[in-house]
C-alpha cells in the first residue's frame, strides 16, 4: 500500500494525466454534448410534466362541472403555467442547439443542419410553435383561463378563435389555425412538436458523433489508458 510522498506522487501523476485527457478534443465535444442534453432533459421533463397534469384532468370527469369554482380556475392556470415553462424550454433547446452548432464551426455539420433544419420548418405545428413561442415569451400567455374549452371527449384545448385575435401570426401559422376542425388540443400539437424536436436533435446528436468518430475513440482510449495504471481512481474518470 502506497503511503506518504509515495501516494501524494501516485496521486499527482493521476491528475496530471486528466489534466491531460481536458485537453483532448474528443473531451471538450463530450463535455459540450452532456450540457447539450441537460437542456434536452429539461424540454422533456416539462412536456411529460405538462402531459401529465393534462391527463389527470382529463381523466377526473368531476372538472367539468367546475367551471365557475375555484378548482377549475386553478386547473386552468396550473395548466397555463406548465405550457409556459414548455414553451420557453423550447426556446432555450433551440437556442442551445445553434450555439453548439456554432462553436463545431464544421462544414459537414453545418450543411446537416441545415438540410434537417429545412425539412423541420416545412412541418406545420413547427412553424406554429414558433409564432406561439413568440406570443408566450413577447407578449402573455396565450391565453386566459375563459380561453381554455373542454370538448364532449374532456380533451382540454385553445380556443382557436381566442387564439387568431392575436394579429401576431405570420401566414402559415394563420392556416394553420384557421384549418382546424374545431379547437386546438393542448397535448397533441405539443406531442406532435416534441416529437419532432427530438427527432431532429437525435439526427443532429448521431451525425455529430459519426463526424467526430476518431475524437471520440481517442478519449475513450485514454480513459481505458488512465484505468489500467490507475484502477483504484478508475470511478473519478468522467
Amino acid at each position: 500500500m502506497l503511503e506518504g510522498d509515495k501516494l501524494e506522487d501516485h496521486k499527482k501523476q493521476f491528475f496530471d494525466l486528466i489534466e491531460e485527457m481536458e485537453v483532448i478534443k474528443g473531451y471538450q465535444l463530450n463535455q459540450e454534448i452532456k450540457l447539450w442534453k441537460v437542456t434536452q432533459d429539461i424540454f422533456s421533463g416539462n412536456f411529460k410534466n405538462l402531459c401529465y397534469v393534462i391527463d389527470r384532468f382529463e381523466q377526473d370527469n368531476g372538472v367539468i362541472f367546475f367551471k365557475d369554482n375555484l378548482k377549475f380556475d386553478e386547473t386552468c392556470l396550473e395548466i397555463l403555467r406548465l405550457f409556459h415553462n414548455y414553451s420557453s424550454s423550447s426556446f432555450t433547446l433551440i437556442e442551445h442547439t445553434i450555439r453548439f452548432r456554432g462553436n463545431l464551426n464544421n462544414e459537414n455539420i453545418n450543411a446537416f443542419y441545415e438540410t434537417e433544419l429545412k425539412k423541420l420548418r416545412d412541418i406545420d405545428v413547427v412553424v406554429f410553435m414558433k409564432d406561439l413561442r413568440h406570443l408566450v415569451q413577447h407578449h402573455s400567455l396565450p391565453i386566459s383561463t375563459a380561453h381554455i374549452n373542454f370538448e364532449k371527449e374532456n380533451k382540454l384545448c385553445f380556443k382557436v378563435q381566442k387564439l387568431l385575435i392575436w394579429d401576431g401570426w405570420t401566414r402559415k401559422p394563420r392556416e394553420y389555425l384557421s384549418k382546424l376542425n374545431g379547437d386546438l388540443e393542448i397535448k397533441l400539437f405539443c406531442k406532435e412538436y416534441y416529437e419532432n424536436t427530438v427527432k431532429f436533435n437525435d439526427a443532429f446528436s448521431k451525425h455529430v458523433y459519426k463526424e467526430y468518430e476518431k475524437d471520440f475513440i481517442e478519449l475513450n482510449n485514454f480513459k481505458e489508458y488512465i484505468k489500467k495504471l490507475y484502477p483504484l481512481y478508475s470511478n473519478n474518470i468522467a
